[in-house]
Order: C-alpha cells, then sequence, then structure tokens
C-alpha cells in the first residue's frame, strides 16, 4: 500500500489510528533512514556551545518536541519520511559525537576516586568541560562556546593525556620510592 505524500507537519495533527501505516512506514522505510537532507552538515564543523546543545537536546526525554522547535517553518513543510531521515541523521552525528568523547575524555574512576565522591561532578555536566577550557575563568565561558568544537575537543583530549601521564608517572615515582 503507498501512503499519500504528507508533511510532518500533517503527520503531528493525525489520530493514533491514523498514524500506525506511517508509524510502520518510517520505521522500516528506506525512505527514512538517516539522512542529511537539510545539509546540516558535519557535528564536529559546529561551536563547541552548538554541539554541546545538540547533545543536551538529544539526552532529553522531550528530544522528539524540541527538535521541531530548532528550525524554521521548513521544517513542518517536510515530507515525513525526509523529516524522520533527517532526525535520525541528526541524531546519529550526536552519537558519533559521544563515542568520539567517550573514547577520547573518558577516565574510569579509581576506587579511592570513588571513595572519595567524586560522583559529586556529575550534575555540572558539560559546564566542567568548560570550565577546563577556561582553565577556571568564568568570564572566559561564552567566548569558549563560540570556539570551534574540533579545537576544544583536541584540548581536553591533550589535557586528559596529560591528567593521565602525570598520575601514571607519580604512580611510578611512589612505586620507586617504596621498594628502594
Amino acid at each position: 500500500m503507498k501512503l499519500p505524500f504528507i508533511t510532518i507537519g500533517e503527520y503531528l495533527h493525525l489520530d493514533n489510528e491514523e498514524r500506525k501505516d506511517y508509524d510502520f512506514a518510517i520505521r522500516y522505510s528506506k525512505q527514512a533512514e538517516a539522512k542529511d537532507v537539510l545539509l546540516f552538515g558535519d557535528i564536529t564543523k559546529l561551536t563547541f556551545g552548538e554541539v554541546k546543545d545538540w547533545q543536551q537536546l538529544f539526552s532529553d526525554k522531550e528530544c522528539f518536541v524540541k527538535f521541531l522547535t530548532m528550525f524554521d517553518e521548513k521544517l513542518l513543510t517536510l515530507n515525513v519520511f525526509s523529516f524522520f531521515a533527517f532526525y535520525r541523521y541528526v541524531e546519529s552525528e550526536v552519537i558519533r559525537i559521544s563515542e568520539i568523547e567517550s573514547k577520547l575524555l573518558s577516565h574510569e574512576p579509581t576506587a579511592d576516586e570513588v571513595a572519595a565522591g567524586i560522583d559529586r561532578f556529575n550534575k555540572f555536566g558539560v559546564a566542567l568541560q568548560i570550565d577546563n577550557l577556561a582553565k577556571g575563568d568564568v568570564l572566559k565561558w561564552e567566548a569558549i562556546k563560540q570556539m570551534p568544537y574540533e579545537h576544544c575537543l583536541l584540548k581536553l583530549a591533550i589535557d586528559k593525556n596529560s591528567n593521565d601521564f602525570q598520575r601514571d608517572y607519580q604512580e611510578l615515582i611512589i612505586n620507586k620510592q617504596r621498594n628502594g
């Protein structure tokens, strides 16, 4: 059965029964596979603040509704399949960035760090990255958000590797002192 062309705006006004065929088609159709139909581009080419905003958006339970408000009226005129293709594309870009960050920046806390309560910093989220890049100067936070994401990621990765090296080096020195 071929479904009639409708926009995402029209789709949103369908009742649940009317949506069933579209929902099935959206889930399994190649037309709705991730595709950059609006030429959003590579997310790593955005500013640090923009990337962090996208990551925050896709971590929210109300992501879909908020996504609709991120663009102008042009989004609501998209064919329903093109809309979901674009939505999935942006979502895949956010996932890709999160995976890159996890690989480059993550740190498994030691038992001592866990015992000391390192998880208390989780509530600050991206502010920790911004504060690190600003070297603690809150007056630089807005400038950091405007910097190219790739530059900020590189700096965070350099700092992470430097910290890892310093920690490993300190352990070596301590072990040498203990052993003689």
